[in-house]
């Protein structure tokens, strides 16, 4: 009896090995495009880009919040050219005054808190060496209008803004020269600067009635103000207008306007913002 060794054809023995290889290599593919072709976007709800559908997290822009200032004299909107007379019967024109804040913070009945964020910028000192802080600025001027404060992350029931009128501690002696070219501080058109106490936290220009000399009035304390909101802050909205109303007639009604200002005059300025 003969006997036959089977061998199986060798078109089938080639195409499996096709098969699996092909197979092999698609499902490769599928998986180096499933790992690098992910979306990139912010996956924090709190961010206005928030991206629900983003694998990454990726370059969050944070809600804003803006103030809308009104210069008042009593309730009429104040104007540099007019003039105004106090409670002791003194006249005068307001030229300008110029307000330095810092420290914004953002309250939530919760207790939460919500400090601002603004860019870092770097002084330059004295003896050359770099200086990086946090640029915790905004500068109220009698030209402000609408003034962006800050970026900001939370949400729900906001009850009220706090704010420092004055600089940080480190930043009050570093004289306008050392801050960049673009900042507000640069400039000491309004006289903020003085070689003994450093900035001032807010500073005035008036003309007395009849005299051709202008005086100009500066505060060096510092003390905080807080602005009531009471608003509900949903995820990802910034807070477009909080309305700051500031009485300069509050600032001269119980002073001497041709002498400098008393020492009451600081508590006589945290009443004149609400």
């Amino acid at each position: 009896m003969k006997y036959f060794r089977a061998y199986p054809k060798l078109s089938l023995m080639t195409k499996r090995p096709l098969y699996l290889v092909s197979f092999l290599l698609l499902w490769l593919s599928f998986m180096h495009f499933s790992c690098t072709d992910k979306i990139e976007g912010c996956l924090d709800i709190n961010a206005r880009n928030f991206q629900a559908d983003a694998d990454r997290n990726c370059c969050c822009e944070w809600p804003e919040a803006f103030f809308l200032v009104n210069h008042k004299m009593g309730e009429e909107i104040h104007e540099p050219a007019l003039e105004y007379t106090n409670s002791v019967g003194q006249s005068y024109r307001l030229l300008d005054a110029g307000i330095i804040c810092s420290d914004f913070i953002l309250h939530f009945d919760d207790g939460r808190e919500s400090h601002f964020m603004l860019d870092n910028i770097t002084l330059t000192l004295p003896d050359n060496q770099l200086l990086v802080v946090p640029n915790d600025v905004v500068l109220i001027t009698r030209a402000t209008a609408k003034l962006k404060i800050g970026e900001f992350i939370g949400n729900g029931k906001v009850t009220h803004l706090s704010f420092r009128v004055g600089l940080p501690d480190n930043l009050q002696n570093i004289a306008p020269e050392f801050w960049p070219a673009d900042h507000p501080l640069n400039s000491d058109d309004l006289g903020w600067w003085d070689d003994q106490l450093g900035f001032a936290s807010l500073v005035t220009r008036h003309l007395p009635a009849g005299s051709a000399d202008t005086l100009r009035w500066g505060l060096h304390q510092k003390f905080r103000l807080e602005i009531p909101i009471n608003m509900d802050l949903a995820p990802g909205f910034g807070i477009q207008d909080i309305p700051l109303s500031i009485n300069y007639s509050k600032w001269f009604d119980l002073q001497n306007i041709t002498a400098s200002p008393d020492q009451n005059w600081s508590e006589q300025l945290m009443q004149s913002f609400n």
